[in-house]
């Protein structure tokens, strides 16, 4: 049930009544007649459990001209009989205070509410009734020089008009004004300057958080020709404070400024041009425009020309420049200036590199409150400690850190790096997922790496998928190739390699420098998982990737250059490149150069999936029987032992395989699973579910293999498991969990029987040394 709101009666006296008892003390007949009509005096009621009351009030009729004191009566006090009770009267009184609420909660203007005037009309009622103090709300209103002892009150932006070419004596005849300003005729006879008006209101709706009414008066003062007016002006229509967000206009605005002077105008200006908003991107513009500024003696113009120059953006790349740029900036004070100064001097930007320097810097502006929630120095203090040869400390570090979070409760960024510096996984996903939360690109990378390696939290392939697209859309080109692999692998999802070419774009498109995007773009190509114009594209992939600096782009564009495909043969070319990634680290290199001094070349381990080698391999399991294994027993078409009846039993199976897959064996189990049935094939496995149902299983879904006895399958919209007795990765166990890419601990048993199963089919090489390098 829902939680009931009790909110109070405010009564004249500004009185918030929550019982009876106060009710009684501050009573006030009109306002209780008020809540009594707008029905909010009954709900009261009901919500502090007055029951007998709320009985009373709720038979009560609104057009009994007793009304009130039967109020009265009912919270027993006294009545004063001020005539016949007008319900139609009371009820509008009631309308115009609510209204009147709308501008304004000034307990000294709400008790006038009966001397308003929402226009002109009302005012000539009100001075009809010889009123002689009366509140005009939001409106020009023309004033009757002749009527004597008046006092007008203003609400909201209230203009009073004097048709006179004199300048009037308004002590003389008694009429005051509070709160209002002069229409700008008769403000010129004064010499006042309406615009200072304006800008005065502008200030007072901003105080007060009125988007709206900034926006009204800063308008009429651009309007005017007040160049800053017309920066916030600009600004209000790119954000959309106080009007639709409206960039064209935005855009005008500040060009208007911009051209009266205003350097705030022309830094933003220079800002539209360098992101191509509205105009076309001109970045040689930008930095004339921010150029025009810094001369006006902008620190934000000086700190945008230093960035021009530091980055080559508009003007020729100068770290000398960029340096002379941001002293300039830190000389007029500015901590932005001061900031910039820092990074230069850690990371020797114009000069030589001191680290020192930097941190004299960074401690001087560590707490400034104009950097809080943008740019934080002992975040960057934090990164020093954490990642500078000479000064890492990891305690500083943490401790700088945890400081810049306390400072900035939103700083995801400190938060990655607390990940980072734990030991434990546990708290480090912990670290991560408040990074993320606060909208830090990679604390969303690191929570969607934790859920797809299982760090620090149980493995979650929807959960990583979900993080690694919202790190892809704030830009993380590194979330963009993972999940380009999880549709090229199939980890999750339905393989998919259209979907996967798309992310390795994306990654491409957002600046990976890697090259692990055009790699994996080569492997797309090569498997046929998408179609290419011809060889020379998928070289082309590889030979972008190894120019980039990756190992795999480099080992590929070897093998194209050794066997000429997509480009002309050229053996040394093909060995350079080889051993570049060896020389980076990658084992397949350096066990094809090992194999080629040997004059021997071991067998790719894709060759495992292969028909004859897997047959070859089972049989070759199935004869060994390692570890006591009596529950399954193997049948192979490798010898053409299978009878006309298990043949019978799995036709549907085997009926299943198509065009290039093709069949190798079938699997039986003994005991009390006997009527379980598996065709393997080359590419999947196919699982008896009754005499008429077969389910389809390729290697590359099974995920999971346990010592329990069973492996999980995932599929495109579930997962489930398959129970079928292997016993500790037994004979058909250990065959599932190689050809699902599981490899088993180099030291175990599994390994060294897997080394001493050497194949016709491998050129004589075991299956060991093919899949894990001579030993």
């Amino acid at each position: 049930m829902a939680k009931k709101i009790k909110f109070a009666l405010k009564m004249q006296d500004g009185a918030e009544v929550r019982n009876i008892e106060d009710l009684r003390e501050h009573f006030d007949i009109d306002t209780v007649v008020g809540y009594f009509l707008d029905g909010r005096l009954l709900t009261w009621l009901g919500n502090f459990y007055y029951d007998t009351e709320a009985d009373l009030v709720e038979k009560l009729d609104k057009n009994d001209g007793q009304l009130k004191k039967k109020l009265c009566e009912i919270f027993d006090v006294e009545y004063e009989d001020d005539g016949e009770f007008d319900v139609e009267l009371a009820a509008k009184r009631r309308e115009k205070l609510e209204k009147l609420k709308q501008y304004t909660a000034d307990e000294k203007i709400l008790s006038l509410v009966d001397n308003v005037a929402f226009d002109r009309d009302d005012m000539v009622e009100l001075l009809d009734e010889e009123v002689d103090t009366i509140v005009l709300v939001d409106g020009t209103y023309r004033i009757p020089l002749r009527e004597y002892g008046k006092k007008y009150i203003g609400v909201g932006n209230v203009v009073a008009e004097i048709k006179s070419k004199e300048i009037v004596n308004f002590d003389e005849i008694g009429i005051k004004f509070e709160n209002i300003r002069f229409d700008d005729e008769y403000s010129a006879l004064l010499k006042v300057d309406p615009v200072e008006d304006f800008r005065m209101l502008y200030e007072e709706a901003k105080e007060v958080g009125d988007k709206e009414k900034a926006f009204k008066y800063a308008l009429k003062c651009a309007e005017a020709g007040e160049a800053y007016m017309m920066y916030i002006v600009g600004t209000a229509y790119e954000y959309g404070k106080g009007v639709d967000d409206d960039e064209k206009k935005a855009f005008e605005w500040y060009m208007n400024a911009a051209k009266n002077n205003d350097s705030y105008g022309m830094c933003k200006v220079g800002d539209f041009y360098s992101e191509g908003k509205i105009v076309a991107k001109n970045e040689r513009k930008a930095f004339e425009w921010f150029f025009k500024a810094a001369k006006n003696k902008s620190v934000y113009g000086m700190l945008n020309v230093g960035d021009c120059y530091l980055l080559g953006l508009g003007v020729r790349k100068d770290d000398t420049e960029a340096l002379k740029w941001y002293r300039k900036s830190a000389a007029m004070h500015s901590v932005w200036g001061v900031n910039k100064l820092a990074y230069c001097y850690r990371h020797g930007i114009g000069l030589s590199a001191d680290i020192d320097k930097a941190l004299e810097l960074y401690s001087s502006i560590a707490e400034d409150d104009e950097l809080r929630g943008t740019v934080s120095p002992m975040r960057e203090m934090g990164d020093i400690y954490r990642l500078e040869d000479g000064y890492i400390d990891y305690e500083k570090s943490m401790q700088c850190y945890l400081k810049a979070i306390e400072m900035d409760e939103n700083d995801g960024e400190a938060m990655n790096a607390v990940g980072l510096l734990l030991d434990d996984e546990y708290e480090s996903f912990e670290w991560f997922v408040k990074s993320a939360e606060a909208g830090y690109c990679w604390g969303m990378y690191n929570v969607a790496c934790g859920y797809y390696y299982g760090n620090g939290v149980s493995e979650d392939d929807a959960k990583a998928i979900t993080w690694f697209e919202k790190a892809a859309e704030a830009g993380i080109s590194d979330a963009m190739i993972k999940l380009g692999d999880i549709y090229r692998l199939g980890y999750g999802v339905t393989v998919n390699g259209k979907r996967a070419a798309e992310w390795y774009n994306y990654a491409i498109e957002s600046g990976d420098t890697t090259g692990e995007a055009y790699c994996a773009l080569g492997f797309l190509m090569e498997s046929g998982m998408i179609s290419s114009k011809g060889a020379w594209e998928k070289f082309y992939q590889f030979k972008q990737s190894a120019e980039a600096g990756y190992a795999w782009g480099m080992y590929k564009l070897g093998m194209c250059y050794l066997d000429g495909d997509g480009t002309n043969k050229d053996i040394d070319k093909g060995m350079e490149w080889i051993h570049q990634a060896a020389d980076d680290g990658l084992e397949v290199a350096r066990d094809f150069i090992t194999d080629i001094e040997n004059a021997i070349r071991v067998p790719d381990r894709s060759s495992i999936h292969e028909a004859d080698v897997m047959a070859e391999f089972i049989w070759a399991l199935n004869e060994v029987r390692p570890f006591g294994d009596s529950l399954h027993k193997i049948y192979f078409s490798y010898d053409n032992s299978l009878s006309k009846n298990l043949i019978s039993k799995c036709q549907k199976g085997v009926d299943g395989i198509k065009g290039d897959e093709r069949f190798i064996a079938i699997g039986v189990e003994d005991g009390l699973f006997s009527d379980e049935y598996m065709v393997i094939s080359n590419k999947a496995i196919y699982h008896y579910e009754n005499s008429n149902s077969w389910s389809r299983i390729p290697y590359s879904c099974i995920r999971r293999i346990t010592t329990a006895g069973f492996f999980t399958v995932y599929t495109e919209k579930d997962e489930y498991s398959i129970i079928y007795g292997f016993q500790n990765l037994s004979t058909l166990g250990l065959f599932v969990a190689l050809m699902a890419g599981f490899e088993p601990k180099k030291d175990s048993e599994h390994v060294k029987l897997l080394y001493s199963l050497k194949l016709d089919s491998l050129n004589g090489f075991s299956v060991g040394d093919v899949l894990f390098g001579e030993q």
